[in-house]
């Protein structure tokens, strides 16, 4: 098991969850330009003349239609953002790469676990953003939500990107970056949290990982996917701070494979009694018609 080096303590996180205080990558390796195109970028539209084009959060698609983010990333001290001021990018490791129209789309509508509670950090932090119309396959590709569990015995390295902050005083960082981690038992996560400072009480729909060099999760890492093989593990709401880098320091996911039920639902439209979904909408049976043909096109 991995003994973690604490060598320094961070402030403690408020009550409310707030994107300031949320997750991200320093120390990564720069992404080729075609090496993630699963990830999207959440994107304020008043700051899209920036280099780093408003970015708020990191996601990835899971149909061409549909992102899996953090909840937390969709609020603003416990009050849902408006999915009108915001929009998503794909298609290129570079945010200012989007001169072309088919790597921008309008958002439709969020989708929020029903169980998640702003004011209440960590637990069920996994949402869906949903696309007023469909990624080119040309341009992107789809992940694949996983049927398995994952385990700690699983022998590949696992990777997240992000377009989070380098340093502690920027917002996010224009060029993609990732880092490979090792997925490991939630104590680890726990132990390392708590003797920080940061209360986490590890559930069973979470997931600790552990990056194969030191790095940490700076502004704007916020919802960046743990992808191990082609599988969507986990959605990233928690790691170490953005200033320091002595050690390697596990990250805390949203296990996606906890969320299955739910994301049937909220998806595709197919009820589940194990779901405890709360969000279903109107016409999700037309949508999950459609989100099927665009996987089966994405595949070919």
């Amino acid at each position: 098991m991995n003994k973690f080096v604490i060598l320094c303590v961070i402030a403690l996180y408020g009550a409310s969850y707030s994107v300031e205080a949320a997750s991200r990558i320093i120390g990564g390796t720069a992404a080729n330009e075609n090496q993630f195109n699963y990830m999207v970028s959440l994107q304020n539209r008043s700051e899209v003349d920036q280099l780093t084009r408003g970015h708020r959060c990191g996601g990835a698609l899971i149909t061409l239609s549909h992102a899996l983010t953090a909840a937390s990333c969709l609020h603003n001290n416990n009050q849902l953002i408006v999915a009108s001021q915001f929009r998503l990018f794909a298609g290129s490791s570079r945010l200012n790469n989007d001169d072309n129209s088919y790597r921008i789309r309008n958002i439709a509508n969020f989708t929020i676990h029903p169980q998640f509670v702003p004011s209440q950090r960590f637990n069920n932090d996994i949402a869906v953003i949903a696309t007023d119309s469909p990624f080119s396959s040309i341009a992107v590709r789809v992940l694949r939500v996983p049927t398995a569990d994952i385990s700690i015995t699983y022998p590949a390295v696992c990777h997240t990107p992000g377009w989070g902050a380098q340093n502690a005083s920027a917002s996010a960082s224009y060029q993609l970056m990732y880092i490979q981690s090792r997925v490991t038992v939630n104590t680890a996560c726990a132990t390392a949290y708590n003797a920080m400072g940061t209360t986490i009480a590890m559930q069973a729909n979470m997931l600790c990982a552990v990056p194969l060099t030191n790095s940490t999760g700076c502004h704007g890492d916020l919802g960046n996917p743990l992808v191990c093989g082609d599988d969507l593990q986990g959605v990233l709401f928690l790691s170490k701070d953005c200033t320091s880098l002595s050690a390697a320091f596990p990250d805390v996911y949203s296990r996606v494979f906890s969320h299955v039920a739910w994301l049937n639902q909220t998806v595709y439209g197919l009820n589940n009694e194990t779901s405890g979904a709360s969000t279903y909408q109107a016409g999700a049976g037309l949508l999950a018609i459609f989100a099927l043909v665009q996987i089966v096109t994405s595949m070919s």
